[in-house]
């Protein structure tokens, strides 16, 4: 590509940036980092930094060590960890980032064994029940990837459940820092996709927990509905009255149901789908 060209998409992405600066600046209220670190590098390339110091600042002031996860993961994992669970994480963006590219996609195989490989060197740490079964769970694309994951026979440690929250019906299998415009535009990246109810139909024998925000402008209420309805055994789709991706305003509802989703030992296994909320 030539530099003119190149010189172009910055001015045309720094543009749109200014008018959609709510959507992706930290002063405006919380938003998905990787996004605002993609506004400031564009920021950055239009050479108009002083102009923006408030919105460098406040990146700086948000900055926490939780490896790279946005604050709802960690929260989520924190909530668990506090119940006694030992939690593994996975910044799947990241992940992607290194593993993967547009031009070589990762496999479903691929990602399976690597989730195999994570479990297996968690499982043999000390003070961690090598006995026990493991739920895979994940929000947004962790979501979609727990989905493949629990479907595939490479993964050879027995799933007790699969916890998907806010699941997209269509999950990326590569990724690049521009890819991060779709939480402006809630729209799919152009990169190779995998559709989650081709794998979720596969779940026989293992029991599906949904949780989905009724008004998620990322994930729609409706996408969650059609990945319930594919899933053929145990199930239980979790309807929180909430807002958006984070479960704006039903924080208190969507842990309880969380909590259910995670320990409902008594429904676990039964045929059939389990009474919706």
């Amino acid at each position: 590509m030539q530099l003119a060209n190149i010189d172009k998409l910055i001015k045309d992405e720094y543009a749109f940036f200014l008018k959609e600066k709510n959507a992706w600046s930290l002063t405006a209220g919380p938003q998905d980092l990787e996004l605002v670190a993609h506004a400031l590098r564009v920021l950055l390339h239009a050479r108009t930094t002083p102009d923006f110091l408030p919105d460098y600042l406040a990146l700086v002031d948000c900055q926490n060590a939780d490896g790279g996860w946005s604050p709802f993961c960690a929260d989520i994992a924190a909530h668990m960890a506090a119940s006694g669970m030992t939690v593994v994480g996975i910044d799947a963006k990241d992940y992607l980032v290194h593993v993967a590219s547009s031009q070589k996609p990762i496999t479903a195989e691929e990602l399976t064994l690597d989730y195999d490989a994570i479990a297996k060197l968690a499982l043999a740490k000390a003070g961690v029940d090598c006995r026990a079964n493991l739920i895979l769970g994940g929000w947004s694309l962790g979501a979609g990837y727990s989905v493949l994951v629990a479907s595939q026979p490479e993964f050879s440690n027995r799933v007790d459940r699969v916890v998907a929250i806010s699941p997209p019906i269509y999950n990326e299998l590569a990724w690049k820092p521009a890819d991060a415009l779709i939480y402006i535009t809630h729209g799919t990246p152009r990169e190779k996709v995998f559709d989650a109810r081709q794998y979720v139909k596969k779940l026989a024998g293992i029991p599906v927990f949904i949780l989905n925000a009724t008004n998620d402008d990322t994930s729609p209420l409706k996408d969650a509905q059609l990945i319930f309805e594919a899933a053929p055994d145990s199930k239980r789709l979790f309807t929180v009255k909430a807002q958006g991706h984070h479960f704006e305003g039903g924080e208190a509802e969507f842990y309880r149901d969380l909590d259910q989703g995670l320990r409902d030992d008594e429904n676990v296994g039964q045929s059939g789908s389990l009474a919706k909320k």
